[in-house]
C-alpha cells in the first residue's frame, strides 16, 4: 500500500515538472509572474509557451509587454507584429506596438499604430488619448486636442470619471498653450 502511494505521488510530481506543462499553463504562469513583477521569469514562461504553440497571439502579446518593460523594444515590436500577422483584427497588438514605438520616441510610428487600433475598435478611448500624446510630441496640438475630445466623450460614455478628469486636464493644458 505504501509503495502505491509513493508511485501516485511521483506521478503527480512529474505532471508538474516544466517539461510536462501545456502552452496554456505556461501562459498562466507567465501572467502571474508578470503581475508579481518577476519579468525575467515571466519572459521564460512565455518563451516556453511559444515553443509549444508558436501561433498563440495571447502569448505573443503578453511576451511583447514583458519585453517592452525589460527594454527589449525590438523584440516587443517583433512579437506584436507576429500577433498582428496571425490576427489582423487584434486591437491590443496594434495598441501595445504603438506604446512600444512611443517608448522609443518614434512618435509617427506610434500615431500610425494607435490609428490602426482605433480602426479596429473605434470606441477605444485609450487609443485616442495615447495618439493625442504623440501628436503633441510632434507639435500638432490641434490634432491632439481633437483626439482628447474624442477620448473624453468615450470615457464619459463608459462611466470612467477618473479617466475623464485626467484627459480633460490634459486637454485644458493643451488648449491654454494654443
Amino acid at each position: 500500500m505504501a509503495v502505491a502511494a509513493v508511485i501516485i505521488s511521483l506521478g503527480t510530481l512529474s505532471a508538474c515538472e516544466p517539461g510536462n506543462r501545456t502552452s496554456e499553463e505556461w501562459l498562466r504562469r507567465g501572467i502571474v509572474q508578470t503581475q508579481r513583477g518577476q519579468l525575467s521569469s515571466a519572459l521564460e514562461s512565455y518563451n516556453q509557451a511559444i515553443e509549444l504553440n508558436p501561433d498563440d497571439t495571447t502569448v505573443l502579446v503578453n511576451r511583447g509587454l514583458v519585453k517592452d518593460e525589460l527594454g527589449d523594444y525590438d523584440g516587443a515590436v517583433s512579437d506584436y507584429s507576429r500577433a498582428i500577422e496571425l490576427n489582423p483584427k487584434l486591437t491590443e497588438a496594434y495598441y501595445n506596438r504603438a506604446n512600444t514605438y512611443h517608448n522609443q520616441k518614434q512618435y509617427a510610428l506610434a500615431i500610425e499604430g494607435y490609428s490602426q487600433a482605433i480602426a479596429q475598435s473605434p470606441e477605444f478611448a485609450y487609443g485616442y488619448a495615447n495618439r493625442a500624446i504623440n501628436y503633441e510630441r510632434l507639435g500638432d496640438v490641434a490634432r491632439a486636442i481633437s483626439d482628447l475630445d474624442q477620448a473624453i466623450k468615450l470615457f464619459e460614455a463608459s462611466g470612467s470619471e477618473e479617466d475623464v478628469q485626467r484627459v480633460s486636464q490634459k486637454r485644458n493644458e493643451l488648449a491654454a498653450r494654443e
